[in-house]
């Protein structure tokens, strides 16, 4: 775990000095859940990254842009029993990611002081920590159980997939909206893949 943060750290600074100017900060809150075949009537759970990066410029308006994010996302799932004895199940899964998206971008200028930022492009993910927490109610009785996600909860710890943006970039500030779309199955052999929203807020800083 502390070999992954420190790799992590690291990265975000060689990916800082490599390109000198500029730094971007940015953060987004929103909501993730798992799409596929294999769930159904998932409940959609609350999701937050954090992260670092920078921008390189490539021909005229387009650049490309690394981020190194620290991600949260998740999803819960109920069951019933079809058994004689009724009973229920919740399972909702905590899945804490470091991420690294590689977006090419584009900005459009609507005056002098302020730009549309459109990104596109593929991420990685790699799953360092998190929460399984499983409730069972059986006749009025309610247990609980926890166990790490990708340890013991069966959960793969590598993601990858493609993420999408766009944000209004005026005086240094970005706000917008991101997507991303996993593509990588979360249980091996079942078709289940992570799906986040997000509402950002980021800054530019020019060096």
């Amino acid at each position: 775990m502390k070999k992954i943060l420190m790799f992590a750290v690291l990265s975000a600074f060689s990916l800082v000095s490599f390109a000198q100017i500029p730094l971007i900060v940015k953060a987004g809150f929103g909501k993730s859940d798992w799409k596929g075949d294999a769930v159904n009537g998932t409940d959609a759970q609350y999701a937050w990254k954090v992260g670092v990066g920078t921008e390189i410029h490539l021909y005229e308006r387009f650049f490309l842009q690394p981020m190194l994010y620290f991600v949260n996302e998740g999803t819960a799932l109920n069951a019933t029993s079809t058994s004689s004895t009724a009973g229920t199940a919740r399972v909702i899964y905590h899945q804490n990611y470091v991420q690294l998206p590689v977006l090419l971008g584009y900005r459009a200028h609507l005056s002098p002081k302020v730009n549309i930022i459109s990104t596109i492009g593929p991420y990685a993910g790699y799953g360092v920590y998190g929460k399984k927490r499983t409730s069972v109610t059986l006749s009025g009785t309610t247990t609980t159980s926890s166990v790490n996600t990708f340890d013991s909860g069966n959960v793969e710890k590598l993601d990858a997939g493609v993420s999408a943006g766009v944000g209004l970039e005026f005086q240094g500030m970005t706000i917008g909206a991101d997507l991303q779309v996993g593509m990588l199955d979360l249980i091996k052999n079942a078709n289940t893949r992570n799906i986040a929203g997000f509402l950002t807020m980021g800054y530019r800083f020019d060096l």
